[in-house]
């Protein structure tokens, strides 16, 4: 599907699109095609419940959807308006359409709204994270160390990836956030690591991958 819209996206132009009519039928597949998308991944993301607006995807892509729909609509509705067999470069040209409709104004807005908010919630967390930090000392334990001790007990990579947030002392929400799953996930695994480690807390694991 996405072969055939590359190439009648790309083709079409060359049959002269010049009236509403031709005009609809060139935008009409991929506004379609996004609003699917969206409602598709909507779906996808509804199982993630964050309090964090950067998680808050399925939300983002419903709204995607549904200004996709309000645009479809005022396309047809302004095509059926001006007449779908007029000249669209002439009723530009005249004036008679003078700017975008409504819902794509909208749509410019909540995305770039949805941007900045993603940017602040990455550079925020950049900032704020805090180092691993033990008695007397707050270095990090080289990779290869922590390498070593999840093949040894058996980690899976998730729980490996799990496994260096914890050493960074990274809370179950701000790993959720990370890796995009679930808060009780996150607790699962963790639950999982420190099974398998013999400990039973974050601190005892700490000492015993840095005393190894």
């Amino acid at each position: 599907m996405e072969v055939l819209l590359f190439i009648w996206l790309v083709m079409f132009p060359l049959l002269g699109v010049r009236t509403g009519f031709l005009y609809v039928c060139y935008l009409l597949p991929f506004q379609l095609l996004v609003i699917v998308l969206a409602f598709i991944g909507s779906k996808s993301f509804g199982g993630v419940t964050q309090k964090s607006i950067f998680l808050k995807l399925d939300v983002f892509l419903r709204v995607v959807g549904i200004l996709g729909i309000v645009i479809v609509f005022e396309d047809v509705v302004t095509g059926l308006y001006y007449g779908l067999g007029n000249d669209v470069a002439g009723l530009v040209a005249s004036g008679a359409i003078r700017s975008r409709n409504i819902g794509e104004n909208i749509f410019q807005i909540i995305i770039a709204a949805y941007l900045i908010a993603v940017a602040g919630h990455f550079f925020v967390g950049k900032i704020a994270a805090k180092p691993i930090h033990d008695e007397g000392s707050t270095e990090r334990l080289p990779e290869e160390v922590v390498d070593t001790y999840a093949t040894s007990v058996g980690l899976s990579l998730r729980e490996r990836e799990i496994l260096g947030f914890l050493l960074e002392e990274k809370s179950a929400q701000e790993i959720s956030e990370l890796l995009f799953i679930s808060v009780g996930t996150v607790k699962s695994h963790t639950h999982n690591i420190y099974q398998k480690a013999g400990v039973g807390n974050r601190m005892q694991l700490l000492q015993k991958i840095k005393y190894l």
